[in-house]
């Protein structure tokens, strides 16, 4: 069995994103092939730059090793 990582809120900071994924081994938007990554929601909003850390997880989920769990951010308003 490979290595599984919990990624909490980003938050719209992709840097910071970039960074942990990095420290993790992951070269470009590519993960190790013996890394899973559960991220546990709240992607956007509050930080500088939500679409970036969108469009990095958009490279990611393609391979089945990312896997994203909806934050209250993410979740359409009720009103």
């Amino acid at each position: 069995m490979g290595r599984v990582a919990i990624i909490g809120d980003v938050g719209g900071h992709p840097d910071q994103l970039r960074r942990a994924l990095a420290w993790l081994g992951a070269t470009g938007e590519r993960l190790p092939p013996d890394l899973t990554v559960i991220q546990v929601g709240d992607l956007v909003d509050r930080g500088p730059d939500s679409t970036g850390v969108l469009d990095i997880v958009a490279n990611l989920l393609d391979d089945g090793r990312w896997i994203q769990l909806a934050g209250n951010h993410e979740a359409p308003a009720r009103r």
